[in-house]
């Protein structure tokens, strides 16, 4: 009696990402940046999604709740990202095939800050010394 084994998963899963706002867009420090990620053929597995610039390449992380695809994380502009944002996913599914994406935008962190208070809208340019 021949048994059949099954064939090992080899198909990495696959992952898109979209951003709000929308590129051309100048981002100030506090305003917070999205991205949604779609991911198929890792179920249930939440994907790592970080947001780097050229002052901060190493990456911040940004943050979910949704438990499945597509997830929606958020990140809120600090004070040394500043430059172009791109943003960079990866899953890997259980039998760790691993799916990597990367979405350079034209959304510029900025180190402008915007305050609004009575009905009054003041711009705050920030310097680093």
């Amino acid at each position: 009696m021949l048994f059949a084994l099954p064939w090992p998963d080899t198909t990495p899963p696959t992952i898109g990402i979209e951003v709000s706002p929308r590129d051309g867009t100048n981002v100030p420090i506090g305003d917070v940046v999205s991205a949604t990620v779609t991911v198929s053929g890792a179920d249930s597995i939440i994907p790592t999604v970080l947001l780097l610039t050229p002052a901060r390449r190493t990456g911040r992380t940004a943050v979910t709740s949704n438990q499945s695809s597509p997830f929606l994380f958020s990140y809120m502009i600090k004070p040394d990202d500043l430059g172009p944002i791109t943003f960079a996913a990866s899953v890997k599914d259980a039998a760790g095939n691993e799916a990597t994406g990367e979405l350079l935008t034209d959304l510029f962190a900025s180190n402008v800050r915007t305050i609004t208070g009575d009905g009054v809208c003041i711009r705050v340019v920030m310097t680093h010394t």
